[in-house]
């Protein structure tokens, strides 16, 4: 793993919940595995409060964040429903500036969160954005435009946009670049202070699958991962 910055200090990729460190962006996850706030599903399966997923995060001071890109695929395509990969936006309480499987928190102290990217539902591939804050989620899921249906890679872009944070998908390449608005999320930098724990800017792969319909691993390649901050861009691939 390589990362070239400009104009700024250097941020370091760390793992949460696996050991890959000589690849950090190459994440694998078993089943029955995810990040979870409340459950919207009444499914006694379902415990509230999970952080178990794979994750490789870069820890960005609030005040300090702009942007972040990023692009993935799956090393043999996504198999079993709620299957999903992509960024891992969060926001850590001071009472747990850490948190991983072993202290995923509960009410007042878990992280608020947002899950940004892909998610197989039914079959089929949708964009999904899954946010947790204040014991109140939600999720969502958005069709890929046809003309980018086949596409191996997902792009996807964050920024921020005053308090909120703006949630985009990218198409194409070079000229051709399409940016489609998926979500605006309204709480991501509110009431934010130098003295909060830094913001996570993550990736992360879930393979849900409580009823373990496969032995078999979900494994997904990150690349080209870029945040920018306030005094310039900092960029890591594999």
């Amino acid at each position: 793993m390589t990362s070239t910055a400009s104009k700024m200090a250097q941020y370091s990729i760390v793992t949460v919940n696996h050991r890959n460190t000589t690849s950090p962006l190459t994440l694998t996850s078993i089943n029955n595995v995810d990040v979870l706030g409340v459950p919207l599903s009444n499914d006694p399966s379902l415990q509230p409060y999970s952080f178990k997923s794979a994750i490789s995060r870069v820890a960005v001071p609030p005040t300090r964040l702009k942007r972040a890109t990023v692009s993935f695929r799956p090393s043999d395509g996504y198999k079993c429903n709620w299957d999903q990969a992509g960024f891992l936006f969060v926001r850590p309480k001071p009472e747990l500036p850490e948190p991983s499987a072993e202290t995923p928190g509960t009410t007042g102290t878990a992280p608020s969160f947002i899950k940004i990217g892909v998610e197989l539902w039914e079959g089929k591939l949708y964009h999904m954005i899954c946010s947790s804050h204040e014991d109140l989620t939600d999720w969502s899921l958005h069709a890929i435009p046809e003309a980018f249906e086949d596409n191996e890679d997902i792009t996807m872009e964050i920024s921020r946009f005053g308090d909120r944070l703006a949630i985009q998908a990218v198409y194409g390449q070079g000229q051709q670049v399409v940016k489609r608005m998926i979500r605006v999320v309204p709480w991501c930098f509110v009431n934010e202070s130098k003295s909060d724990p830094d913001i996570w800017v993550a990736v992360y792969v879930s393979r849900p699958d409580a009823e373990r319909t496969t032995t078999e691993s979900l494994v997904v390649n990150f690349h080209s991962l870029q945040i920018e901050d306030t005094d310039g861009v900092v960029r890591f691939d594999a």
